[in-house]
């Protein structure tokens, strides 16, 4: 944001750091916070706001979500003057980021072997062991059908429930974020 790189190199970064921090590195992982403008404040798009805050809890490490940013805000807060949160914008995806946090909580994001399958447009990230295998679709591009890396079937979004069909390898990627856990059989 603020064109100081673009998500491929920020995912670039992420990644190398998982092969130079050691392996029970903890990273705190942020989209806001007090010293840089909003992220809303960025994006016309709160499809892309949502994808954006599931990729931050789908990565490896400790997520934060900063005084507001669960409304949307985009207003910088003060830290000097009374400026309350404002919490009448129109959203809330609190309950949102209450199914990301329990789904970050899963054993393979904290010990499975990462992949970053996809890093440009719409990043595709994989987290898997011997057995499972959990794979995270998010949409900040405008392609709407990306490979799946899974074999084709009727998966389950861990975020919503809904059914997640993968037809000839691809999946819809239509707005919200997809994140599917399955067997290691299951992986293409």
């Amino acid at each position: 944001v603020e064109n100081r790189g673009s998500l491929e190199k920020w995912l670039s970064e992420v990644e190398r750091q998982e092969v130079i921090y050691p392996k029970n590195y903890i990273k705190l992982r942020h989209l806001e916070n007090h010293d840089q403008n909003r992220i809303a404040s960025y994006f016309d798009d709160c499809n892309k706001l949502i994808n954006l805050t599931a990729l931050n809890f789908f990565l490896r490490g400790m997520p934060f979500v900063y005084a507001g940013q669960e409304y949307l805000n985009d207003n910088r807060p003060d830290l000097f003057e009374y400026d309350p949160v404002d919490y009448e914008t129109g959203f809330n995806i609190s309950p949102l980021i209450t199914r990301f946090a329990k789904i970050h909580e899963d054993e393979l994001i904290t010990s499975g072997n990462l992949f970053f399958l996809e890093i440009k447009d719409n990043p595709i990230i994989k987290y898997e062991n011997k057995t499972h295998a959990i794979i995270g679709f998010f949409k900040l591009g405008s392609e709407s059908v990306v490979n799946s890396y899974l074999k084709d079937g009727v998966y389950q979004n861990l975020i919503d429930d809904s059914n997640i069909v993968v037809k000839d390898g691809k999946l819809e990627l239509n707005s919200g974020p997809i994140i599917i856990k399955v067997g290691i059989e299951a992986i293409k």
